[in-house]
Parts: structure tokens; C-alpha cells; sequence
């Protein structure tokens, strides 16, 4: 009888949390509502793109279909290009970042709001209905791969009231009441087994800016309970991405495990409140297909 290994059991269990990761997920995902906020869009104008599916279900009952206004924001959630587009009721429309960001936009890291809105006879602001729905995917077309890109719903209270959707900035997003608040706990996944080649990339998208704060002491834990604090360096306002391989005074044998990371009660300028929403993308290149991993929260 074949022996199995640790790393061979290890693996498997990866797979295994991989497939099962939205059991335990610490944000509310799937539902229609009047905005979509893609947390993390990228192209490199050429073979990878952010591919994003809408559908419209009219919730405001009249046979007029949606009208979508779209912002993308850098990092640090500066305002960079905006459009709008129409859908019928019960209809759907594909959205290519890659076609729709205009020139000088390759390799820039960003998110993408949609919002269901009306203009007259003001400037246009959410519907109030909760009509669109947004699947997303990070394309590669060379490599022949695609990961997830979880889509967080937007309900009317998380938009300033005086929000213009043609004229979105830093402060028009207040709050996430489907993400996770201030004081919670949350449990991010890693798996960065070298005998997989394994990698994995953390995204953490925050309603205010996290920089001032950082670096923020963490606690990593491996697959053996065993638990190290270390610190994690956000740099960005909003959208940040690390490495866990990168962290510094990280045990060289915590290659799988988790990172407990507390939502900081950063200050912000009223009325915004820090909720974030956080993921990972792991990967190997001996398994292939990338898989996103969201974060647990307690």
C-alpha cells in the first residue's frame, strides 16, 4: 500500500478548501442590487483582461431596462475614466475592460464601480432599485486560464447621498454593508508550497485610505496551529495587493496556513466607515487554474 505523504495530504486539503471557500466567506456575494463594485480590474492590453457579465432586471417594475453608469478608480480610489450603457429588461451585457478603458490604462491595478442610476432631473444618482447583477473574470487568454473576481453588491446607503455617477470620486463610496466592518476578524487563506510552485496573492480593498496606518501587525499560522506575528505593509489608499511570501520574519516552513488580519477602525472623514473587502488568488503552476479564496470572518 502506497504511503501517503504530509505534503500529499496537504494538498489535497487545499483543493478541497479551494472548492469549499464561499462556505465561510466574509462578504454577502450574489445578489441583484443598485451597484456592483469589482474590487480588482487589470489588462495588459493584450492577452490578460477583466471581463465582467451585468444583467438587468428592472426592478423599479417599468419596461425601460437599466441604465448603467460605470467609473474606474486607481488604487489610491482617484477618479481615472468613466462611460454608461444601456440594458433591456432581462437582458445582459458583456463588459471587456481591456476594450472599454480607453489608451495608457495597460498594467494599471484598479476596481470598477456600476451603478444603476437615473439622470434627470439631476445629476445622475443610484435608482434605488436593486436591478443589476455583475459576475467577473480575470482572463488569460495564453495561458488558457481564468480566476474569479468576486463582485460585491452595493446597496444606496454605501454611496454618498450626493453622489454624481458621471462625477464619482474617493468619497462616493461611504460604506460596504455586505463587506466586513471595522473590529472584524478575518482569516486569509495562503498556500505558497514551493513543490507546487504555489503562489498566492491577497487583495484587500477598503472603503478609506489604510496607508496612514501601515504597516499593521498581523498573526500568520501554518497548517500545525503554530502562530508568528509579523506585519503587513499597505501602502495604497484603497486597493492593495501582498505577497505573503514577501512578509518579512515569516517562517520559512509556513508555506499553508492562514493570516488573521483585524479590519482597522481607520479615521475617516465622516460619513465613511472602513469596511473592506478582502480575497486571495492562489496558484500553482504544476496544478494550473488559478482559484480565488475569500477571506472567513469571525
Amino acid at each position: 500500500m502506497k504511503k501517503i505523504t504530509k505534503w500529499g495530504i496537504g494538498l489535497v486539503m487545499t483543493l478541497a478548501m479551494m472548492f469549499m471557500a464561499s462556505q465561510a466567506s466574509a462578504a454577502v456575494l450574489g445578489f441583484y442590487q443598485t451597484g456592483q463594485l469589482v474590487p480588482k480590474v487589470y489588462h495588459n492590453g493584450a492577452d490578460v483582461d477583466t471581463v465582467v457579465g451585468i444583467s438587468c432586471i428592472d426592478g423599479d417594475g417599468l419596461a425601460d431596462g437599466c441604465d448603467i453608469y460605470w467609473t474606474f478608480f486607481d488604487v489610491d480610489s482617484n477618479h481615472i475614466t468613466d462611460g454608461m450603457f444601456h440594458i433591456t429588461d432581462d437582458d445582459y451585457e458583456g463588459f471587456s475592460w481591456k476594450d472599454e478603458s480607453g489608451v495608457g490604462l495597460e498594467d494599471v491595478d484598479g476596481y470598477l464601480v456600476f451603478t444603476s442610476g437615473t439622470a434627470p432631473p439631476a445629476p445622475p444618482a443610484p435608482t434605488g432599485t436593486a436591478d443589476i447583477f455583475a459576475n467577473a473574470f480575470m482572463v488569460d487568454t495564453t495561458g488558457k486560464d481564468a480566476v474569479l473576481v468576486p463582485v460585491l453588491p452595493l446597496t444606496v446607503p454605501d454611496y454618498d447621498p450626493a453622489v454624481d455617477l458621471e462625477a464619482m470620486d474617493a468619497t462616493s463610496i461611504v460604506q460596504l454593508l455586505l463587506g466586513s466592518p471595522p473590529g472584524a476578524i478575518l482569516d486569509i487563506r495562503y498556500w505558497i508550497d514551493p513543490l507546487y510552485s504555489a503562489t498566492t496573492s491577497i487583495m484587500f480593498w477598503s472603503v478609506c485610505d489604510v496607508s496612514p496606518g501601515s504597516p499593521y501587525t498581523i498573526n500568520i499560522f501554518n497548517d500545525d496551529e503554530d502562530r508568528k506575528s509579523v506585519n503587513i505593509d499597505l501602502p495604497n489608499d484603497e486597493l492593495n495587493t501582498v505577497d505573503p511570501a514577501t512578509i518579512v520574519g515569516r517562517p520559512a516552513d509556513f508555506i499553508d496556513g492562514f493570516i488573521r488580519f483585524t479590519v482597522p477602525a481607520t479615521a475617516c472623514a465622516p460619513p465613511e466607515f472602513n469596511d473592506m473587502f478582502v480575497f486571495s488568488y492562489v496558484d500553482s503552476d504544476i496544478i494550473g487554474a488559478m482559484q480565488t479564496l475569500l477571506a472567513g470572518e469571525d
